[in-house]
């Protein structure tokens, strides 16, 4: 029997690169408070990670490209990598060298140097884009990918660099398809107030109005970071005989369209801080309801096959929303 059989649920000893960044800092403490030994890589330690870090068993400072981190975390016979480093869609389009090192070669490199040292497991952090432009249909692992952007094709592109260490080694490798991620960071350096969610929370707050850039009929399935993080856990650790596939959809298999968004923040922020705040459309109209979206076609993320490992998106839109919106009354004087 390989060592492709050997990983339980136990205590792990994990690799979370970009760990300080928005989705691995929240992974890197769920697994560290789950009880795993987490080795987090960060390009730079946070300047407010001092109760983060006693929490990591330890912390490596550098790049990826670098050869000496990626050395010194093979020395100390690692059991799973969750990799997280990418850059996001806006920057995937900038430089092409950049992007294809960042979001493809920063993968092969890594396991090009950890698989041959008996790594039980990688989890790659893809996304939803690589399936391309969805339509009101289901959205399967089996959907033929069809990127119509930098980020998705890249994300692709390390997938199948994973499908060939699975060809070629022991390590599992899987492959995990994000949809659209939310929540409150663990730093305030994290980089994420251009998502959807956190951006309407955000705008509530500083401008007392949500302003829409569309009509509101583009459609988001949003997944909390905390249920990010215990998928993730679950593909760490679950046996191999239980681990029936390479790839996952990652998301809340609910689809809302972004002007019903709009209000549900709106709402939560009435009954949480006692704020009205309204909801300005791309044509300067204050929106009274999004009523008129209730029969508008829907896709559907499916993410059947996480189910069926036992894995349930406990948090619900209007609980994630409202942390969201608690994190920013606290925080507002110094979120920038």
């Amino acid at each position: 029997m390989g060592h492709r059989d050997a990983l339980k649920d136990a205590r792990l000893k994990i690799l979370v690169t970009g760990a300080a960044g928005y989705l691995g800092a929240r992974l890197s403490e769920l697994l560290a408070d789950s009880g795993h030994e987490v080795i987090a890589l960060v390009r730079k330690r946070p300047v407010e990670g001092a109760a983060w870090e006693r929490k990591m068993t330890q912390v490596l400072t550098g790049e990826i490209r670098d050869e000496g981190p990626l050395k010194e975390a093979g020395d100390l016979g690692l059991d799973a990598v969750a990799h997280t480093v990418s850059l996001d869609h806006n920057k995937s389009e900038l430089d092409p060298g950049e992007t294809s090192a960042v979001n493809v070669e920063y993968t092969w490199r890594l396991l090009n140097q950890l698989a041959p040292l008996r790594l039980k497991r990688f989890i790659y952090f893809s996304t939803q884009q690589v399936y391309g432009k969805i339509g009101a249909a289901t959205v399967s692992e089996s959907t033929t990918p069809n990127p119509m952007n930098a980020y998705g094709l890249t994300h692709l592109m390390s997938e199948q660099i994973c499908e060939l260490f699975n060809k070629r080694t022991e390590t599992i490798c899987v492959s995990a398809r994000i949809s659209n991620g939310y929540g409150a960071p663990v730093f305030r350096s994290n980089n994420c107030w251009w998502l959807v969610i956190n951006e309407f929370c955000k705008m509530a707050l500083e401008r007392g109005e949500i302003h829409l850039k569309s009509d509101g009929t583009p459609q988001r399935d949003f997944v909390h970071v905390k249920d990010i993080g215990r998928a993730i856990e679950i593909l760490l650790t679950r046996p191999a005989s239980e681990l029936k596939h390479r790839l996952y959809n990652l998301g809340s298999g609910e689809t809302h369209t972004v002007l019903e968004l709009a209000h549900l923040v709106q709402k939560v922020c009435k009954d949480v801080l006692q704020r009205e705040v309204a909801v300005i459309m791309s044509d300067k109209t204050v929106s009274k309801s999004s009523a008129s979206h209730a029969r508008i076609p829907r896709f559907r993320y499916d993410v059947q096959r996480l189910r069926e490992l036992g894995w349930t998106n406990r948090c619900p839109l209007e609980e994630g929303i409202a942390e969201v919106l608690l994190y920013l009354s606290r925080e507002k004087s110094t979120i920038s």
